[in-house]
């Protein structure tokens, strides 16, 4: 309840006196005219509401995760996500980053095969394309590497002396007489087909003894 005051104003003329029932001083927030505050808890904060004109007690939620936010809109996370703006739904979202071109090296391993005879492997980490740089191999060995599997398949028969049909989806191949590194001058631009999630390989053991050979591929990654 606000406290109501005698006040004495005192000029050089004369002294005014204002009767204390006229003057009204407000004791809590609630008797300012644009406050109304109804059944106010703790840790509550005021806001300004413009169609009341008037300061009203309300709770504030804080959210503690980014999908929190009334303008995120996250789904399927994945690592190295980015959050990208959709001016469609007014909203941040998560997106795959744009891949960098990044060098990348991978190893693949047969398992033990005879001599001559071949076994595929296949590379995950060169992306859908990539510029090639290096073929090292453990042992002499042919390694031919191919634009998707089917393109594999369909070279299984062509022999070394033999080069591979234009557009047969053969985009590299090396014989190694040992474990040796083929430096790739210019390098080669290489794909793989869209439903393609690997680069299928195949290599044939040429060392002379049943054994696993060992394939390292060095390449700019250029797609995911």
């Amino acid at each position: 309840m606000a406290d109501e005051v005698e006040v004495v104003i005192t000029t050089n003329v004369t002294e005014v006196v204002i009767p204390d029932d006229t003057v009204v001083l407000p004791t809590v927030i609630n008797d300012l005219t644009n406050v109304n505050t109804s059944n106010p808890q703790e840790d509550e904060f005021l806001r300004y509401n413009a169609s009341s004109n008037k300061w009203v007690n309300e709770a504030v939620t804080f959210t503690s995760t980014v999908n929190g936010l009334s303008d995120t809109n996250l789904t399927n996370l994945a690592n190295n996500q980015l959050l990208q703006y959709d001016s469609a739904s007014g909203k941040w979202v998560n997106v795959a980053a744009a891949i960098q071109n990044v060098r990348v090296t991978e190893t693949q391993t047969t398992s033990d095969i005879a001599d001559n005879a071949s076994a595929d492997i296949s590379f995950s980490n060169l992306g859908k394309s990539y510029s090639l740089y290096k073929i090292t191999t453990s042992a002499a060995s042919w390694v031919r590497i191919y634009s998707d599997t089917t393109a594999r398949t369909n070279d299984a028969s062509r022999v070394q002396t033999d080069d591979p049909s234009e557009g047969a989806g053969v985009i590299a191949e090396v014989i190694a007489t040992g474990g040796t590194t083929f430096v790739v001058t210019p390098a080669i631009m290489g794909f793989i087909d869209s439903d393609q999630t690997t680069v299928p390989v195949k290599v044939t053991n040429l060392s002379g003894v049943t054994g696993a050979i060992a394939v390292t591929i060095t390449a700019l990654k250029m797609e995911e």
